[in-house]
């Protein structure tokens, strides 16, 4: 007994001493990493890591008709502060990135998160959202699985929508760039996207550098398409003429662009409408932060928001990406802005689906593709992403032409709303023959 009691005696005095020993070395040698409590007390985060808010609107039963529950509390975008000590700096804000989801959706998530390698793309300066309604339909279920994925990921946020209805892509998607203007300041670039597309970020963001050596302003990015909108009109849906697949080009002006202009001199089916303008489709649109507050903040598109996003009854409005292409044409009339339309091509710069046929050459994502559209599978998320990492991007280059020599926009102008400032207008096209 007493030679145990002298072996634990021992120890603990060799315990002791190397407490005081760890203790006396220099400050440098022995940094830890600062620790912060979130507001919500949920969990610790290291010092410059994004505070997420408290689990907001989520509630105890399903929506009904009657109030919504308030909008959650803005989530903080800015960075704790950092120790003097600490060799951590935040990456500056570069873009912010609101997927349109639904409640349902948990696999989509999943796969998406991992393809896009969402904490490497924010040590770069990317933020990547997922977006639901805050009027929602949720089981309790649901509320449940939304709740612990908010808790993981800290990567739901909830806008001024419906979730339940069938346009709720469409309201989801104008709430997503008024919830950008009202709570995520400082980014660059905003972009929106449908969870059932696949973009790939590092391709991105080599564009979003090209642009910026552009040295313009208020950009609009995207695979584009042509349209015309008829202002303040009593129906949901105002687009007026023709739309097809065959948007502006190098190639020369589409047949569908001269008849949309005939239909808008007066006399014609469109006379009464603004345009015609390009418009990018819903699968990848990309928004410099200038345009983005131009059009989201003007009285024209919280008139047309309040209009829509609280219809009772149909007929909805559902046409939400040439709703989009709408208000920013609009605004550039009442504001004269500068916009500069980026123009990618259909299927070489962005697919719609993959294709697996032929059999001896699928048309995969190569080194031409920024985004894949229908990827609605994680095997066809994971053909998509093994595809870009298999080739080596080819940035395509920027060129911006004559938008009437060479796009044939040469009309519509003239509107009853004011003109259209085309002499400040870029037109601009990723080329296809790099």
């Amino acid at each position: 007994m007493v030679a145990g009691g002298r072996e634990l005696i021992a120890a603990a005095l060799a315990t002791l001493g190397l407490i005081l020993f760890l203790n006396l070395l220099p400050a440098e040698r022995c940094e830890t990493i600062p620790m912060v409590i979130d507001s919500a007390g949920s969990r610790p985060l290291a010092v410059g890591s994004e505070s997420p808010s408290s689990f907001g609107p989520v509630s105890s039963s399903p929506y009904g008709d009657g109030e919504p529950m308030p909008p959650p509390p803005p989530r903080s975008d800015e960075h704790a502060a950092v120790s003097p000590r600490s060799s951590y700096r935040p990456a500056p804000k570069l873009m912010a990135v609101g997927i349109i989801t639904a409640p349902t959706h948990f696999d989509r998530r999943l796969w998406i998160r991992q393809k896009l390698r969402v904490s490497d793309a924010r040590r770069r300066g990317i933020r990547v959202l997922f977006v639901l309604g805050v009027r929602n339909r949720m089981t309790p279920a649901q509320r449940l699985a939304i709740r612990h994925e908010e808790n993981a990921h800290g990567d739901v946020v909830f806008v001024g929508a419906r979730d339940w209805v069938p346009h709720a892509v469409a309201e989801k998607s104008l709430a997503w760039w008024e919830h950008a203007a009202a709570h995520l300041p400082g980014y660059r670039w905003y972009m929106k996207t449908d969870d059932d597309s696949l973009a790939h970020l590092p391709r991105l963001e080599m564009d979003l550098a090209l642009m910026s050596s552009m040295g313009r302003s208020h950009y609009y990015y995207g695979v584009m398409t042509w349209r015309a909108w008829t202002p303040f009109h009593t129906e949901a849906d105002a687009a007026c003429g023709e739309r097809g697949d065959d948007g502006p080009s190098l190639d020369g002006p589409s047949a569908r662009l001269e008849r949309l202009m005939l239909d808008r001199r007066p006399g014609g089916a469109c006379s009464r409408a603004v345009g015609p303008f390009p418009f990018a489709d819903g699968s990848l649109q990309i928004l410099s932060d200038d345009l983005m507050r131009a059009f989201v903040e003007s009285p024209l598109a919280r008139n047309f928001s309040r209009s829509h996003l609280s219809r009772q009854g149909p007929p909805y409005w559902t046409h939400e990406d040439a709703g989009v292409g709408y208000l920013i044409f609009h605004s550039a009339i009442l504001q004269t802005l500068p916009l500069t339309y980026v123009v990618l091509s259909p299927w070489k710069h962005n697919k719609f689906w993959i294709n697996w046929f032929p059999r001896h050459n699928p048309s995969l994502p190569d080194e031409h593709v920024v985004n894949t559209h229908k990827v609605v599978t994680s095997m066809m998320a994971q053909i998509a992403q093994d595809a870009y990492e298999n080739s080596t991007y080819a940035a395509d280059p920027f060129v911006c032409v004559d938008c009437a020599k060479t796009w044939g926009w040469r009309g519509g102008f003239e509107t009853s709303v004011g003109r259209f400032p085309i002499e400040r207008v870029a037109c601009c096209n990723k080329r296809t023959d790099a």
